[in-house]
């Protein structure tokens, strides 16, 4: 479905619509932010690479009900914040994942929750998906709060996600191993988190399975 065809979405301070190439230049800038992409492989050092890959995410087709949503603060309609998606998992399903990103400077505001809630709903109430997933990055404790905020639960035992975590922060990652991962990444896959093609992953803060060793998968049911 295109973006157009998405449903809107609003909170009391939020409001989602569908993401267009008018949100372009907004999504470059926010995933050209170190902070903000310090947990996901991707080609943001890759200028030529990451323009293709932002178009591509934005012009797909993820199927009925499926995409990403910008969010806005209903009070400065204007002010891009960041985005939500919801979206096949590995290119092709059958689950169905849910990510999120925002600009720095609306983070500790309980933005992505806000945001996230309403997406999940609409996933598991309007579209009627059995169960909706998200890959974290084990190290991303803030991404970590906001899926277990929204109903999200690990797909391991708490004690195993603190040991996850513990390991990821004691392993460090040398710029030759970075720079190889960043050779194989292409974007002309339109989803698919563990795909070696997809190098964004769409996870605000989070990033895909089999490029990152140490991701916590979480999982969120109808009630």
């Amino acid at each position: 479905m295109t973006g157009a065809a998405l449903p809107e979405f609003r909170s009391e301070r939020l409001w989602l619509r569908p993401r267009t190439l008018r949100d372009y230049d907004a999504c470059l800038a926010m995933d050209r932010d170190p902070e903000v992409t310090r947990h996901i492989p991707g080609p943001w050092a890759d200028p030529e690479l990451h323009v293709a890959f932002l178009r591509t995410r934005i012009t797909s087709d993820y199927g009925p009900g499926l995409g990403y949503w910008s969010v806005f603060a209903r009070s400065a309609p204007d002010r891009f914040l960041g985005w939500v998606l919801l979206i096949p998992e590995d290119a092709k399903g059958p689950d169905i994942e849910i990510g999120w990103r925002f600009i720095r400077a609306a983070w500790g505001r309980g933005y992505a929750r806000e945001a996230a809630r309403l997406v999940l709903d609409h996933g598991l109430g309007d579209l009627a998906l059995p169960r909706i997933v998200a890959g974290i990055a084990a190290a991303n404790h803030a991404s970590i709060r906001v899926a277990e905020k929204i109903g999200m639960r690990p797909l391991a035992p708490r004690n195993a996600v603190a040991a996850t975590a513990a390991t990821t922060a004691a392993t460090p990652r040398s710029g030759a191993s970075m720079r190889k991962q960043r050779v194989s990444l292409r974007p002309d896959i339109a989803a698919g988190p563990r795909a070696a093609a997809d190098p964004d992953l769409s996870r605000l803060g989070q990033s895909g399975a089999a490029l990152h060793s140490s991701v916590i998968r979480f999982v969120a049911t109808a009630r």
